[in-house]
């Protein structure tokens, strides 16, 4: 038998009065079967059965273990066709027959005996009122299946018919379809999910088919149009089709209908009105279920009016916890009181669908229900209150989280925020639509740091500059609030340029209302030292002057996280390492969570560039160990990366490979096209020393990321720096001076000495591949004097081990001084050299061991691996002269001693010297007093007047 579609109204009701009882329907003897088939009056429907392969196996187990299984589920889900499917594999288990009793249009519960009774009633047996006791012994001891088919408007009387028959008749079994369940003791629920959907970053045929949805809009577009073909051309769109209708099968059965006319983009273009696009009836569905507004108004008329304003307030939501609802949706005529039993009721009759997770129960609409009950909602005149004060919960989630977000432990709430996403983002398009600038404005503001800690950089990007547009006629604060919270968002995202402007107006407005601890973090001007780090230090002295004396420890800890970069870019460690270690202990102390991570990674970093590398891997792993708390995707990329240098530092590459993998992962997750930059730049660095070809387009890639993001001058050079050194090992030597030279200006320009020092060592090393060797030395005499007045231990390792290949052919004995040397450096830290560079180093030292006697190259080694660390510097740049220098005198100072001394005598200060020489001014300190010492003077005028005339 086919199901033929009814006439229907405007609102898929049908045209004819409904009858209160039901006229003779499918009965046992109207069953045309052949001798031995299995008795049952199923009708056949027109189209075939399409997925639910798992639901037909674990509901059919559910069938043969319990005598009454109801299939529960909203209108339009398939739950009728499911019962078909399940009674038609059943039949055979059941030799008095599956009968299949249809209810849709029986109103009147005193008429359900009738129903049923005339369903089973052999045609010589007139019709007529039929009681419960008479249903009863007319099934008696038979052993039947009695399929009783939407129940959801005579749940009470199908209970209690259903609870009599099977306590009476033991050999009875019942399947039954409802939106809501019966609810008496015994029963089986099965709740009927949506058709399963392609996954959305798929758009071929293949994944598609894979998916049941899918399969059900092909098998109906195919009948509907024999010309109808699925190709990877429109693949996509038929599964956006799917996943816009929920994957409810009457609504893609309705949609796939369509293809008779419109092609599948027509018919996703139309979705926004889905009802008017689908109200044609589907034919494989009786009476008000032919239609998405007739099934949806049915389940409508089953609500009392408390459920019915309950749900069409829930469509402000796309998806809410039981607190929001009682926030949002209470209000004449309901109290929040109710609303435990009204939500209740709703997720009973399946139009709120109730999912537990981790963070409790959350419910949801499917995007069909959701929609008509949004229509309801502007039918019943509440759409902009009910809206109004969804924005307000959203606003107030908002706030709250923010005050705790750079706590140390902020996951929760990004979680809370995570969760709440779309609603966040609902509110926020209603506020800008109907122009509550305030309300939108706060929500837009409160929610700039949790868009940077969880990667959702664009679309916070967006919200953002239409604050600063929005926030012109705003109340000052909150203007204030807007401009600050662009600019920093623009900052990080390397937009310097336009930042700056932002955060000055933002700062003057806070000192306008007097809230100065505000103006100073919207004018820290950490963002100054990306271009000129210099020029920021006095800056960011002089604001953390002012933290220490209004007692602002928050502010006070962010700005010396800056001051210590500053002085790390400009490699003064000792003032970094106070910065930094000041910073970790009042992020400690205040459980600021950022400025503790801020602080450990900035000591670790330190550690890193002096070779202190058990350091550096116990505040990197601090470090992560935190951001994994805060789930700050780029600390923690940025942890990963210093664990993973360590790791590269140490010779250990598989272990660097998958740690550095994974900062390149998390890097891209958060979103910060600096943080993805560096991430790129540590798995460069990797391949450089494996001796990866792929080493100079990661640096590459790693530049033109920091680049598109105006990222730090001080970035730019590390990576022209590595794609010179990419382009050496390659052959390259032009292009390599080029990019060094390039790399070696910029870091002069803003300070940076360890990139100053490694590109004159590279430059070193092209010069000896040149055949310059007299070049190569003075270069890297240069290059090991500031890798020496910085302490940077694997970059002194490697100047000396380039000065001892330089001398290892004419000056074997001073080769071997330097090789047992470097090696002592080396060897506590466990400094692991390149591939290439082992390479090179091993021919080396095999010249230079052929110059001399064994013993005698062994007992040069041994006296180069006494020497200190200052010894074997001084010796290095001393070239050829005897190594053992006199500890007071003129002939006591080193080249590095020597050249202060000379531009001491030229007037100049600890700063210009320290400028002029690429070193800090306190490293200028210590050479004086060094040389003071030497000398046995005590003041810069004495040694003045001891140079007197004196040549250096």
């Amino acid at each position: 038998m086919t199901f033929r579609p009814q006439s229907l109204g405007k609102e898929g009701r049908t045209d004819r009065p409904v009858p209160t009882s039901l006229p003779p329907r499918r009965r046992a003897s109207d069953v045309n079967r052949r001798h031995g088939s299995p008795r049952h009056n199923l009708p056949q429907p027109a189209s075939g059965f399409v997925g639910r392969g798992e639901e037909i196996a674990q509901v059919g187990a559910l069938l043969g273990q319990s005598r009454l299984v109801s299939l529960t589920g909203p209108g339009g889900m398939g739950k009728t066709r499911l019962a078909l499917e399940l009674a038609g594999q059943a039949a055979t288990r059941y030799p008095d027959g599956v009968w299949f009793v249809e209810l849709d249009l029986l109103t009147d519960a005193a008429s359900l005996p009738e129903a049923i009774s005339n369903t089973l009633l052999p045609r010589d047996r007139p019709a007529g009122p039929r009681s419960i006791e008479d249903l009863t012994a007319q099934i008696g001891g038979r052993r039947l299946l009695l399929v009783l088919d939407n129940c959801e408007h005579l749940v009470s009387a199908c209970a209690h018919l259903v609870e009599h028959l099977l306590r009476s008749c033991s050999a009875l079994d019942v399947l039954v379809t409802s939106r809501e369940r019966l609810g008496i003791t015994g029963e089986q629920s099965w709740t009927v999910r949506p058709l399963s959907l392609p996954e959305p970053d798929q758009a071929s045929t293949r994944p598609l088919l894979s998916s049941e949805a899918g399969q059900l809009f092909v098998h109906r577009a195919t009948e509907a149009n024999s010309r109808f073909q699925l190709t990877d051309a429109n693949a996509g769109v038929v599964a956006e089709i799917c996943r816009r209708l929920d994957g409810m099968p009457l609504a893609i059965e309705l949609a796939a209908m369509r293809t008779a006319s419109l092609s599948a983009a027509d018919i996703l273009d139309r979705l926004d009105d889905r009802f008017r696009l689908l109200s044609s009836g589907s034919p494989t569905a009786p009476g008000r279920h032919q239609t998405l507004v007739g099934s949806l108004e049915l389940s409508h008329d089953l609500l009392t009016a408390s459920e019915a304003a309950l749900l069409r307030r829930l469509s402000v939501f796309s998806g809410w916890t039981l607190v929001a609802a009682e926030e949002v949706c209470s209000g004449d005529p309901l109290s929040r009181a109710d609303m435990v039993d009204l939500l209740g009721g709703l997720v009973r009759k399946s139009l709120v669908m109730a999912e537990e997770g981790e963070e409790g129960v959350r419910y949801r609409l499917l995007e069909t229900i959701r929609v008509w009950a949004e229509l309801k909602l502007a039918d019943a005149s509440e759409s902009e209150a009910v809206r109004r004060a969804h924005a307000s919960w959203c606003v107030e989630l908002a706030e709250q989280a923010d005050s705790e977000l750079g706590g140390r432990h902020p996951k929760p709430w990004l979680d809370s925020l995570e969760l709440e996403h779309n609603n966040l983002f609902a509110a926020l398009e209603w506020t800008r639509a109907a122009g509550e600038v305030e309300l939108g404005l706060r929500l837009a503001t409160a929610l700039a740091r949790f868009w940077r800690l969880r990667g959702h950089i664009q679309a916070g990007q967006r919200w953002l500059e239409w604050a600063v547009v929005a926030c012109a006629e705003s109340e000052v604060p909150l203007q204030a609030k807007a401009l600050r919270a662009a600019g920093l968002l623009r900052g990080l995202l390397g937009d310097i340029a336009s930042a700056l402007p932002l955060l000055e107006e933002s700062s003057a407005l806070y000192t306008e209302i007097g809230d100065h601890e505000a103006s100073l973090c919207a004018c820290s001007p950490s963002f100054l030292m990306s271009r000129n780090p210099r020029q920021a230090l006095p800056l960011l002295e002089e604001r953390a002057r002012t933290c220490r004396r209004t007692g602002d420890t928050k502010g006070l800890a962010h700005l010396l996280h800056s001051v210590g970069q500053v002085h790390y870019i400009l490699c003064d460690v000792d003032s970094a390492r106070r910065a930094f270690d000041e910073c970790v202990q009042l992020g400690r102390g205040a459980a600021d969570g950022e400025a503790l991570r801020s602080g450990l990674l900035g000591l670790s970093r330190v550690d890193l560039l002096l070779g202190n590398l058990i350091g550096a891997e116990a505040w990197a792993a601090e470090a992560r160990i935190e951001a994994e708390s805060a789930a700050d995707d780029d600390d923690a990329a940025l942890s990963l990366g210093f664990l993973g240098e360590v790791a590269r530092m140490r010779g250990q590459w598989e272990k660097a490979r998958g740690l550095l993998d994974d900062s390149v992962r998390r890097a891209r997750e958060g979103g910060m096209p600096l943080g993805i930059a560096r991430s790129l730049f540590f798995l460069a660095e990797l391949a450089e020393s494996e001796g990866d070809k792929e080493a100079g387009a990661l640096y590459e890639r790693s530049l033109a990321v920091a680049q598109a993001g105006k990222g730090p001058v001080f970035h730019e050079a590390r990576c022209l720096l590595g794609m010179g050194s990419a382009a050496e090992a390659e052959g390259d030597l032009n292009s390599a001076t080029g990019h060094l030279l390039e790399a070696l200006e910029m870091a002069q320009g803003v300070g940076d000495l360890m990139v100053s020092a490694e590109a004159l060592h590279r430059l070193g090393v092209v010069s000896r591949r040149q055949d310059k060797d007299e070049e190569a030395a003075l270069l890297e005499h240069r290059s090991l004097n500031l890798y020496h007045s910085v302490g940077a231990l694997p970059g002194i390792a490697s100047s000396v081990e380039s000065l001892a290949g330089l001398a290892a052919g004419g000056r074997p004995e001073v080769a071997a001084r330097l090789f047992g040397a470097a090696e002592a450096v080396r060897d506590p830290q466990g400094y692991a050299r390149s591939d290439r560079d082992q390479a090179g180093y091993e021919v080396d030292v095999a010249t230079a061991r052929a110059g001399l006697a064994p013993e005698v190259f062994m007992a040069k080694w041994a006296e180069g691996g006494a020497l200190s660390v200052d010894e074997a510097v001084a010796y290095a740049l001393r070239g050829r002269r005897d190594p053992q220098r006199p500890a007071t005198g003129w002939d006591s100072l080193t080249s590095a001693e020597r050249e202060v001394v000379r531009l001491v005598s030229q007037g100049l200060s600890n700063r210009d010297i320290g400028q002029r020489l690429f070193i800090s001014p306190r490293t200028v300190g210590h050479h004086l007093t060094h040389v003071y010492d030497k000398l046995g003077i005590r003041s810069r005028g004495a040694l003045t007047k001891e140079l007197g005339g004196r040549e250096l």
